[in-house]
């Protein structure tokens, strides 16, 4: 287990190094096509006062719209994990659209990860949080 992890921190700083040499243009090259819905992860936990152990048993994950990158860009918020998220709502107050309360299908998630394989496995930090809802889905 301790070479596992060993060999996944290795490949998290390559990774990492190879993401910081990309330009932005490159990225927003491959931004998702003009008329798709785009909705972006945002977990909630039920109780304010939850400790860790609390909070990863009663963690849902929210998919909220967001219409360009710029938006998004605009109304990130830092949660307690350290990770952008958008806002529960938008920048005039109106609660943003959650896709999972709609009858909409999703057309692209975009999720933190360092790297994806082939078969859709990410390499995250290694807590797992973004790879349950999927897997229990």
């Amino acid at each position: 287990m301790a070479a596992v992890r060993g060999a996944k921190a290795t490949l998290r700083r390559k990774v990492r190094q190879a993401l910081a040499a990309l330009p932005r243009s490159e990225i927003e090259a491959h931004a998702p096509a003009p008329g798709k819905l785009l909705y972006v992860p945002r977990f909630s936990t039920l109780g304010a006062g939850a400790d860790a152990r609390e909070a990863h048993s009663f963690t849902e994950m929210l998919m909220l719209r967001v219409y360009d990158v710029h938006e998004l860009e605009q109304a990130l918020t830092v949660n307690k994990w350290g990770i952008a998220e958008p806002a529960l709502q938008w920048l005039d107050g109106t609660p943003r659209e959650n896709v999972l309360d709609t009858p909409y299908g999703l057309d692209l998630i975009l999720l933190p990860g360092l790297a994806f394989d082939r078969q859709g496995a990410r390499l995250g930090q290694g807590k797992g949080y973004y790879d349950r809802p999927f897997i229990t889905s």
